[in-house]
């Protein structure tokens, strides 16, 4: 704006009228007055800041901002600017007219001259916008400015008429002023002073100063001895080219105490351009000066923080240059903080990175109340590429920052890491059973950058090695003495053992560690679900571990890992074994049961033999039918006893099958128990039709099979709503051989059908008949509407024990299988009656 008059010189109404056009886009308040301070023109970002929808043109622009509760001699901004002076951009608190509320406005005004004169004010331009109010020491700092200002003006007025002319309104008012004012003679004697002057350095009233030979006073006393001859250097050297000066110094008052003034010293002259006498305004400026003190020493603390921080600070400026660097910064960067300063920051971003890093940075100059995170690559001179993470918030607001503010940390470690970490998941997470360790120990030796890795098994007092790691090369498992190894035994009794150096050292009568030239040792200990250790996972290697903590904390993750995986061995290894042992018991318990049928079978036939011998004697006869009428309904007794003996064993034995089921978890193993439980229940309704009915050696083929479908469909109660079941079974009497094959066959290939035949039909259907064809064989076929067998399935090679159990329980009863794979599967087994 100081250059505002030379504008106003070339610039007529019609092109000050066109400005306005363009003014009015402009977001900044611009406002024209002429010489009185009444507003000429303004600009619609004017009219918007006073809410006006009327024209303002003809009023004063100091009745549009009034200071509130101004205090007299305080000169007005506009009439500061209209008085000649240029007013730069200050923060005022102004009362508007149209309302009782204050805000503050940052106000700049220039005077605009006459183009023919150059000295003649012609008007004055001001520029106004809103901004936060500042703290209360600066709002005081300015009131005071402005009241030493007036207190000036009043003190030339007073020197430019004779004292006994002096207003006593006038010398009322500047007695009243909170502002020191006073004059003095060149030699420092006191010839005026306000009643704040003599207040503050606890003076007398004194009527009369203005005669020098009755001074009692001298200004240069109160000075402390450390700031009086510079002050009076100072006053000494103002001359008619330099009139006045501003001087800061330490008073000491009667009370003992130090105290900072600010003063601004003028000198008069009389006609012959002589110093004759010296005005002087003056405020105490303490507070802002132990304020400054703390600042700097706030500012110190800060600066001492941030230079031994670990974490490197940028302030980077709008253009993307820095204007300051951490000394942290060769430390993490690499470069001496002095040789970035003014560079590109983005420089050495990677450049897969820099899209990413730009965006962050718009991000947070658009958006100052957030702060972005984003991590970047950037390149080390003797590390590569490092990865970083900046925090970024923008303090272009800041005057003392103007710029986004950077905090860069290293996080390549976190993400080295994350990076062994993920590998070693991707490399075991198709692993399983016994290659799981073996898999395991060669990603964590990758991973981890060692030579050797092992993860071993606790059986009582020994160590068993699952799976031996050394040189990226699987090694024979081993077997080890707990004591022998006192490193692994510290992990089994610790949980945790690390020498990051010098293992050998440790444990020099260690011959394992010779061998695999150990430097460092980290093991964790597997443990269970109730906290035993049952084993260890270890790494050795031949250098320092370079990052332990790290290390331990990989280890840990997988060592949890491990031992889940090392349970679930434990636990299908033992119920492998629990299947085993009851499938031999139901084995041996079948066996000794068609013994026991056979030898019934031979009495009944000896029997027979006796009676035919009886035949020619009636009375013999009828004494030995009535004996063997007895024996038979005794026998008859026996059997119905064995049989119903035979099925309450094997009911226990179904019985102990479920009890088993409900303790396994693993679907595949109760799967398996719930087949075995079903072929035991198609033996045991045998038995029981057999001991129902009233001949002890056949029983009703129809009757059994309704009753055995019946219990499939209720163990397989989930697809009971889904799957219509038709049977077609003739009347007939099967004996025991033929009935139990015939049961166990029914049962299996029911149970496939349920488990696998069905996958998205509305309507599911199994069918099972037993009819005599035209030649008397029996011919058994069950059948679903199912997706079909595989064609690569067949019964007789298939490893699936269910249809194996068929092909061999057809072989038994002599004869075919067929296996039709049209529609769904049909399998029709056909056989010879027995003889």
């Amino acid at each position: 704006m100081d250059g505002s008059h030379r504008v106003m010189a070339v610039l007529g109404n019609q092109v000050w009228r066109t400005l306005e056009i363009a003014w009015d886009w402009m977001t900044e308040a611009i406002v024209w007055t002429n010489p009185h301070g009444q507003i000429e023109s303004g600009n619609a970002a004017f009219q918007r800041l006073f809410n006006r929808s009327q024209p303002v043109q003809g009023k004063a622009l100091s009745d549009l901002l009034r200071l509130p509760a101004p205090k007299k001699f305080v000169l007005h901004p506009v009439e500061h600017v209209l008085a000649g002076q240029v007013l730069p951009p200050t923060p005022y608190l102004f009362s508007t007219f149209h309302g009782f509320t204050t805000h503050w406005l940052e106000i700049a005004g220039s005077p605009l001259y006459e183009a023919d004169t150059g000295s003649q004010v012609m008007g004055a331009l001001f520029v106004l916008r809103t901004v936060q109010p500042p703290g209360p020491k600066t709002a005081l700092q300015q009131v005071q400015r402005w009241q030493s200002a007036a207190a000036l003006s009043v003190s030339e007025t007073h020197c430019d008429v004779n004292d006994q002319d002096v207003n006593q309104d006038v010398n009322q008012d500047v007695n009243d002023q909170t502002v020191l004012i006073c004059r003095f003679l060149p030699n420092g004697a006191l010839s005026f002073a306000n009643s704040a002057y003599l207040r503050y350095f606890g003076l007398p009233n004194i009527a009369d100063t203005t005669q020098a030979g009755s001074a009692t006073h001298f200004v240069w006393q109160a000075l402390l001895a450390d700031d009086r001859q510079r002050i009076i250097l100072e006053v000494a050297q103002l001359s008619l080219q330099h009139p006045s000066r501003n001087c800061e110094y330490r008073v000491l008052l009667p009370t003992g105490e130090i105290r900072w003034q600010q003063w601004t010293v003028r000198a008069i002259f009389n006609s012959e351009q002589q110093i004759v006498e010296y005005q002087a305004v003056g405020r105490d400026i303490s507070n802002r000066k132990w304020a400054e003190a703390a600042l700097i020493s706030s500012e110190e603390r800060f600066r001492t923080l941030v230079q031994n921080a670990s974490d490197v600070i940028v302030v980077m400026r709008i253009d993307g240059t820095s204007s300051y660097v951490s000394p942290s910064a060769v430390g993490v960067l690499g470069f001496a903080a002095e040789s970035l300063l003014g560079r590109d920051v983005f420089a050495s971003v990677h450049p897969e990175d820099l899209p990413q890093a730009e965006t962050a940075f718009l991000e947070a100059v658009e958006c100052p109340e957030r702060t972005v995170r984003v991590e970047l690559r950037v390149r080390h001179p003797h590390r590569g590429w490092i990865d970083l993470e900046c925090t970024c918030r923008s303090q272009l607001h800041e005057p003392s920052i103007q710029g986004v503010v950077i905090n860069i940390r290293d996080v390549s470690e976190r993400k080295r890491a994350e990076a062994a970490l993920r590998s070693i998941l991707q490399g075991t997470a198709s692993a399983t059973g016994e290659a799981f360790f073996s898999v395991l120990v060669e990603n964590l030796a990758s991973a981890l950058e060692v030579r050797h890795a092992v993860v071993s098994e606790l059986k009582g007092n020994q160590l068993v090695t699952l799976a031996f790691c050394s040189a990226h090369e699987l090694q024979p498992n081993l077997t080890f003495e707990l004591p022998e190894v006192p490193c692994c035994q510290a992990v089994i009794q610790q949980g945790l053992f690390c020498c990051q150096a010098q293992v050998q050292q440790h444990f020099p009568d260690l011959p394992i560690l010779a061998q695999l030239k150990a430097e460092s040792y980290l093991g964790v200990a597997m443990q269970d679900d109730s906290g035993r250790p049952i084993g260890t996972l270890c790494i050795v290697d031949d250098q320092p571990i370079r990052d332990p903590v790290r290390a331990e904390a990989i280890l840990r993750i997988f060592a949890a890992r491990a031992a889940a995986e090392l349970e679930r061995q434990r636990a299908t290894t033992a119920l492998q074994q629990l299947n085993h042992d009851l499938e031999a018991r139901v084995t041996q318990r079948t066996q000794e049961l068609m013994q026991s049928q056979a030898t019934l079978q031979k009495q009944t036939h000896l029997l027979q033999a006796l009676l035919a011998h009886m035949v020619e004697d009636i009375t013999h006869r009828k004494a030995v039918e009535a004996q063997l009428r007895a024996s038979l309904q005794e026998k008859e007794v026996l059997l119905k006893e064995v049989h119903h003996r035979v099925k309450n064993n094997l009911q226990m034995v179904q019985s102990l099958l479920n009890l088993q089921a409900r303790s396994i978890e693993d679907a595949s193993v109760l799967q398996a128990l719930t087949e075995s439980q079903n072929r035991v229940k198609a033996m045991t309704l045998v038995h029981e039709k057999l001991y129902q009915s009233n001949s002890l050696a056949k029983i009703n083929f129809s009757e059994y099979v309704r009753s055995l479908t019946r219990d499939l469909l209720h163990s397989c109660v989930s697809h009971l709503a889904a799957i219509r079941l038709s049977i077609q079974v003739s009347n007939i009497e099967l004996g025991v051989d033929t009935a139990i094959p015939c049961g166990l066959i029914i049962s299996e290939l029911f149970s496939n059908s349920v488990k696998y035949a069905f996958s998205n039909q509305s309507e599911r259907i199994i069918k099972i008949s037993f009819n005599i064809d035209f030649q008397e064989r029996y011919v058994l076929i069950v059948s679903d509407n199912g997706i079909g067998i595989p064609t690569e399935i067949t019964p007789h090679t298939t490893k699936t024990l269910g249809l194996r159990l068929v092909y061999a329980l057809t072989r038994q009863l002599r004869g075919t299988l067929e296996l039709d794979r049209t529609q769904g599967s049909t399998f029709k087994i056909t056989f010879a009656k027995p003889s």
